[in-house]
Parts: structure tokens; C-alpha cells; sequence
């Protein structure tokens, strides 16, 4: 990471940094990936890290996005802002019921609301489409209409075996190998 913040869902206070490692690593490889000082596509970007996993639930997820709404809204962050999401699952509706439809998912759930008011005051949500090999336009966010939606491909050029796929999936990136 070296200097790069790491934001609270609720505050600027730092305190809670201590019990906000990355316990798998995800996150700081998808983060390095794009902002790593050495290797990373853009290594001049700031990085705001904000926890939602694990026992992240939608609600978590959805309250860190509008946290990153709120911040970008009273000016905290500086310069162009892009919210990087490399999670999901199955798009279920209010009930919790899974497969409620592709419009549903693209559009109604509390992620795609969220990815949508982030694009209206010009935030770009970039989200990973799924490592199930399944339709993305079935997973949440994946199918937000609002965000760009990355698929897998593997050193060939090739969607990956694990790689979500279909209609909601906007660009296919280097993703195995």
C-alpha cells in the first residue's frame, strides 16, 4: 500500500485501521494491480481502501459505496474517482430468493441503485463479472448496467473456465496465467 488511505464505512477516524487487514490478500493484489507503485497501471492514483469482506453482506457493500458517495460529494476525494469491486454473488430479490431476472439485477437491486448514483455524479464502478462460469447477468453487482463489468480471458485469449460471461459483461481482460 505505502500511502494509501484507507477510509471507515462511517468516519474519517483512523483507529479502526489495526482490525482492517486484508486477510486473504485479495484486495491489496487488486489494488496493487492497478495503483502498485512499481508495477501498477496507474501508479500516481491515490487508493482508498474501505473493508467489506468477509461478513460482508449486501448491506455492507451498499453502505461502503455510499460512503464513497459521500465522500466524493463533500470533496474528500481529489481528482477522477473509480470504485474497483472484485466480489458477488447470486442476484437475489428483496425476499432473498435467487434468479429474480436480468432486468432486476441490473437495475433494482440495492448494489445496482448504489452503482447508479455513483455514475451520476461521475464515479465509475468497475466490477469484476464473477469467477462461477455463469451468467453475470445473474449476479449481483455484476449486472448493474451502471458499472463496467470485467470478464476473464485466459494467456490464449480465451474466456477463462471460471470466468462469468454473457450480455452484462462489458470487457474481457487478462484474468489467469
Amino acid at each position: 500500500w505505502e500511502d494509501k488511505e484507507e477510509w471507515d464505512l462511517t468516519s474519517e477516524n483512523r483507529a479502526w485501521l489495526k482490525d482492517n487487514n486484508d486477510s486473504d490478500g485479495h484486495g491489496t493484489h487488486c489494488a496493487s494491480t492497478a495503483a502498485g507503485k512499481n508495477y501498477g497501471i496507474a501508479p500516481l492514483a491515490n487508493v482508498y481502501g474501505m473493508k467489506v469482506l468477509p461478513g460482508g453482506s449486501e448491506g455492507v457493500i451498499v453502505r461502503a459505496l455510499d460512503r464513497v458517495y459521500d465522500l466524493v460529494k463533500r470533496k474528500k476525494v481529489k481528482g477522477p474517482t473509480v470504485v474497483s469491486m472484485s466480489l458477488g454473488g447470486k442476484c437475489r430479490d428483496q425476499d432473498g430468493n435467487e434468479g429474480p431476472g436480468t432486468k432486476y439485477c441490473a437495475f433494482e437491486t440495492h448494489y445496482a441503485r448504489a452503482i447508479r448514483d455513483l455514475r451520476d455524479i461521475g464515479v465509475l464502478t468497475a466490477i469484476a463479472a464473477g469467477n462461477n462460469g455463469e451468467d453475470a447477468c445473474e449476479m449481483a453487482p455484476g449486472a448493474s448496467r451502471d458499472a463496467v463489468t470485467v470478464g476473464a480471458t485466459n494467456i490464449n485469449d480465451r474466456i477463462t473456465f471460471f470466468s462469468d460471461y454473457g450480455n452484462c459483461v462489458d470487457v474481457m481482460a487478462p484474468g489467469e496465467n
